[in-house]
């Protein structure tokens, strides 16, 4: 009979199930924050908090000089830690950077989200995290409302002070203020630009106009002279009959 004992087996060996907590145990101290399936969330919780008390133990003697002599660091802790975190790195980082943070914490280093069920076999995920590493702003809670049909939205801090609010409120107006003054420059700006575009297309399409009339003045005269000339230089052929063949009368007075 299973008398006081409370492990999960999660359908695997014993060894098998040691490597996977000892795996997801130093991913969450290098990440400080995992995700997986509720159960190994829940198995792992446990035995990452064991780790760290033992590596705050071990800091906390090195910080108070509880050491043999000739020692700077609690080598019975970090071996311990050592038997079941094998990557050297993930120790230091425990030793170094969590166990001075967690130092004054009695307990309680990680906490535990539920997520949605994965989708294809349907297992409840959670997320795994260290405390001390959440976000900076937990406790609030930002409803986005819809104010009017525009994309114009505002926000509103769910149990926050009253001192909150208004600062956030305050903010948005100064926000608003300075956006309404770059963008009157803006549109001041484009009209200009668009007034400068339509004179210089205006005194194009004079420069072009004027320069059309002189070409065509230019080449009315070249084309009248030639005429004229032709028209003087050559005589119609009617006249020089006339003058070519004198008239019968003519000849009759010569003769008498």
């Amino acid at each position: 009979m299973r008398h006081r004992k409370k492990t999960k087996k999660l359908g695997r060996t014993a060894s098998h199930r040691k490597a996977l907590l000892s795996n997801l145990a130093a991913e969450l101290f290098e990440h400080k924050r995992i995700v997986t399936t509720l159960a190994k969330a829940k198995a792992l919780r446990p035995f990452a908090e064991r780790l760290i008390t033992k590596a705050k133990k071990g800091y906390i003697r090195e910080r108070d000089g509880l050491l043999p002599e000739n020692h700077k660091v609690d080598l019975v802790a970090r071996r311990y830690v050592a038997r079941f975190i094998r990557r050297k790195a993930v120790v230091q980082e425990l030793f170094e950077s969590i166990a001075p943070v967690v130092v004054d914490r009695p307990g309680g280093y990680t906490r535990i989200v539920k997520l949605s069920r994965r989708r294809g076999d349907g297992a409840r995920m959670a997320v795994i995290e260290l405390v001390d590493w959440s976000a900076p702003q937990d406790g609030q809670i930002y409803l986005r409302r819809q104010t009017t049909v525009t994309e114009e939205t505002e926000f509103e801090v769910v149990g926050a002070e009253p001192e909150e609010t208004a600062e956030v409120e305050t903010e948005a107006a100064q926000q608003e203020g300075e956006e309404a003054p770059q963008e009157e420059s803006q549109q001041a700006a484009a009209s200009e630009t668009g007034a400068e575009a339509t004179e210089a297309a205006v005194a194009e399409s004079g420069a072009t106009e004027e320069s059309m009339q002189e070409t065509e003045a230019s080449e009315q005269p070249q084309a009248s002279v030639p005429a004229e000339e032709s028209a003087s230089a050559e005589p119609s052929p009617s006249g020089e009959s006339e003058a070519s063949e004198p008239s019968e009368s003519d000849a009759k007075d010569k003769e008498g």
